[in-house]
């Protein structure tokens, strides 16, 4: 068999097996490893344009590049904005700004949680767990309490 990308005239078993029974893969063993070696190299070090957005790049991670302006909008707005909002507004996913706002230890305010549960209309009502909790309570005390929603 030619390998497509040396072109060199090489034996059978020098070709991995391919997904349809009977055939090899048209690269030999030396150019998949190499093309796989080549996968894993990084472009360098620094802060760099990568994917639409500024990039820290290290050695073998990339992470978002948070500027001053990204994280003082993230601090302002926080307590009372939906993640999926900021997210929005500073262009990365939901679970960043939850990641970056514990790292920056901030908190949603209590009372904008409290309007929006209600909004949405789960504020108040008797979860699984909150059963299951007073099931365990009744057994412990051996008297019915009664279910408090908040």
């Amino acid at each position: 068999m030619i390998c497509c990308i040396c072109g060199q005239d090489l034996p059978e078993e020098s070709f991995y097996p391919s997904e349809l029974k009977g055939h090899r893969k048209p690269r030999c063993r030396e150019c998949h490893k190499r093309k796989k070696s080549e996968k894993k190299k990084r472009r360098g070090e620094g802060v760099m344009y990568v994917g639409g957005r500024l990039s820290v790049c290290k050695e073998h991670s990339t992470s978002i590049y948070w500027s001053g302006n990204m994280i003082s909008t993230l601090k302002r707005h926080f307590p009372t904005t939906k993640n999926a909002e900021l997210a929005d507004l500073l262009g990365v996913s939901p679970r960043t700004i939850s990641r970056k706002a514990k790292e920056l230890g901030l908190v949603k305010d209590e009372a904008w949680m409290v309007e929006i549960a209600t909004e949405n209309g789960i504020y108040g009502k008797v979860t699984k767990a909150r059963k299951l909790k007073e099931i365990e309570n009744r057994k412990n005390n051996g008297k019915h309490n009664e279910l408090v929603c908040i």
